[in-house]
């Protein structure tokens, strides 16, 4: 029988508010890790349905990767596939066996089955039910709520000239994402309210309408609180009397105090989200924003004074009998898994004003000043800040559309496949970060302040030499435009670790976004202090080695240079100054300051006097700040 091939393509919208929804580095991880493994096992059963099928993008590689050994999102969420097709009702059962399978991922990892008893979400939800707390309306919620958290948007034409049709797909996807989705048969509350014609009488007075509403729906009248994480969906355990869910959360609190804190309220997603890594069986570590903040401490602490840490935290060892993750360093005489925070005195802080009992308090005083003294003896201190690292290709749809046959955006499918697994080793290895995600030209990680300004440098370098040599120089060779050469823009947060996750995430994508905006091919960088106070700058990739330059000397610029010259350019007009003026005046500032030229020579260097009047004072404030959340080896340190 005579078949015509087609092109389809799979978008999952909103993948962004998704990840952004995080209170937890559990909540990012999983977030971002959801997607890919959905949809690699959605691809593999289509695949298994029509041997036909071809992936264009991502490469098939990506897909036919064990995605049950892998910790890190590696794909997008667009797919580019062909299938032979016999008739055009075939398509409809492309479709069809597409959000089937998707929805029954979906379904499987967050609400769990009988197949995974005594393991994630499947555990909590057989905890629940042991203690009453399980009723059929709180798990159809979850399931309402899982079941139309994404969206999936799919479109098919017929392949004639590939370029074509790319072309006239991506627009027919852009004009489904316009639509409205379709109208949801249910309304959420403390449990389903099914959506009944005629189902009130009319009424004038408003408040005999909801009175009656009340005596036949009083879910519709009562409601009960928004998701801790998402905000948008309601959380589960709520009742009539009780829209707080008040026992249903105590409960898992309780239960699974390390995941579920104290005072928060998940939907079903949410909840099914959390418990993703237990659900999965997955064994690998997602280090806490502190962790990360704390990493080159540890490092130092474990290889020069691990024992001395040990004795401190031991002093309290029957208090914290429920915490696993400090009588698990303890007993095993290793700090290596140990959260940072537990190394911060500001940590024991913040129990010493929660505790009570007077005798526990007191020990919790001294482990913080032991903790205190001991790095005042070790002369460095704990880091209380962390970087998030986003990074993106430059101009992506301009060039796959310069690549104009299948042929080709498979070879760049293929390169881009192995660009994402050289990532994660440049970040987890090479800067002792943790990678979320890397798809095709996307990377978001979480890294120690020092070293994450070297390793967006070293990401972006693999990626411009990479692809410029396969790609590039060989359909292109002649091409001068940059609309044909490969690079990258970042954002990069310097964050402390105490605020909230989600703004931290948001604040990145406004980063990314402004590297962007103002150029393309730079980072653009801000600091973030515990008081929201900020300070930011873009440099160019060809100037971080002039900035790590200043980072290294930083601490022979006085403070008062950059809070100086900001004050006395702050009431120029930030868009019609007189850039010789505010040279000048930075000029003398300097002299006055008494700096070495070769300081000097570096701030003239970078400054860019062109974009921004307050660039000499950022750039200065940005170098300080990353130098003084810097640990260097100690050099005296006895093992």
């Amino acid at each position: 029988m005579k078949t015509d091939k087609y092109l389809f393509q799979i978008t999952i919208p909103s993948v962004q508010k998704l990840v952004e929804a995080s209170r937890k580095t559990a909540d990012l991880w999983a977030g971002s890790f959801l997607i890919s493994y959905i949809l690699k096992n959605t691809l593999k059963d289509l695949a298994g349905k029509y041997s036909s099928t071809k992936f264009i993008i991502p490469h098939e590689d990506l897909i036919k990767k064990d995605i049950e050994n892998s910790f890190t999102a590696d794909i997008t969420n667009i797919v580019i596939f062909t299938i032979d097709i016999q008739d055009k009702n075939q398509i409809k059962d492309v479709i069809g066996c597409i959000q089937n399978s998707f929805k029954k991922h979906l379904i499987k990892v967050l609400l769990g089955n009988n197949n995974q008893k005594n393991k994630g979400i499947s555990e909590v939800y057989e905890k629940l039910e042991e203690k009453n707390y399980l009723t059929e309306n709180i798990k159809n919620l979850a399931e309402f709520q899982i079941e139309n958290s994404l969206n999936l948007i799919i479109g098919a034409t017929k392949l004639t000239n590939y370029s074509e049709s790319r072309k006239e797909l991506s627009k027919y996807i852009a004009t489904l994402k316009g639509f409205k989705f379709k109208e949801l048969d249910k309304i959420e509350s403390f449990e389903l309210i099914s959506k009944e014609n005629n189902l009130f009488p009319d009424n004038k007075n408003y408040k005999d309408y909801m009175q009656i509403t009340n005596e036949i729906k009083p879910a519709l009248i009562r409601g009960a609180y928004k998701c801790s994480i998402c905000g948008e969906r309601f959380i589960l355990g709520a009742t009539e009397k009780d829209f707080t869910g008040k026992e249903f959360w105590e409960f898992l609190n309780k239960k699974y105090s390390i995941l579920i804190e104290e005072n928060e309220r998940l939907c079903g997603f949410c909840l099914g989200k959390r418990f993703l890594k237990d659900t999965l069986n997955k064994t690998d570590n997602i280090p806490s924003t502190s962790d990360i903040s704390m990493k080159f401490v540890k490092e130092i602490v474990k290889k020069n004074y691990q024992e001395e840490i040990l004795n401190i935290l031991d002093l309290g060892k029957d208090l914290y009998e429920d915490n696993q993750n400090i009588t698990s360093a303890i007993k095993n005489k290793d700090i290596s898994k140990l959260d940072g925070e537990w190394l911060m005195p500001i940590t024991w802080e913040n129990y010493i004003k929660q505790e009570q009992d007077e005798n526990k308090k007191n020990i919790l005083k001294e482990i913080k000043k032991r903790l205190e003294e001991f790095y005042k003896d070790k002369d460095f201190k704990p880091i209380y800040h962390y970087a998030v690292l986003l990074m993106d290709g430059d101009n992506m749809g301009k060039k796959i559309s310069k690549l104009e046959t299948e042929e080709k955006q498979k070879e760049l499918s293929k390169y881009l496949s192995e660009f994402t697994k050289k990532v994660k080793g440049i970040v987890e290895k090479n800067h002792k970060g943790f990678l979320v995600y890397a798809g095709g030209d996307d990377v978001l990680a979480l890294l120690p302040v020092q070293s994450a300004l070297d390793c967006a440098n070293e990401i972006q370098k693999e990626f411009n030499q990479d692809l410029n040599k396969k790609i590039k120089d060989k359909y292109f060779p002649n091409e001068k435009d940059l609309d044909y050469h490969f690079t990258m823009s970042a954002g990069l947060i310097l964050a402390h670790h105490r605020l909230p996750l989600n703004y931290v995430l948001s604040e990145v994508r406004n980063a990314e976004s402004k590297a962007k905006k103002d150029g393309k091919n730079q980072i653009h960088i801000k600091y973030i202090k515990h008081s929201y106070s900020f300070a930011e700058t873009s440099l160019k990739w060809d100037q971080i080695e002039t900035f790590n330059n200043l980072v290294e000397k930083a601490e022979k610029i006085p403070a008062t240079l950059a809070t100086q010259y900001y004050e006395l350019v702050s009431s120029f007009d930030d868009k019609s100054y007189d850039k010789n003026l505010v040279m000048e005046l930075a000029t003398y500032l300097m002299k006055k300051k008494n700096l070495k030229d070769e300081i000097k020579q570096l701030l003239i260097d970078l400054t860019d006097y062109e974009t921004t009047i307050k660039d000499f004072s950022y750039r200065i404030k940005m170098a300080k700040f990353i130098k003084s959340n810097t640990v260097k080896e100690v050099s005296h340190a006895t093992a």
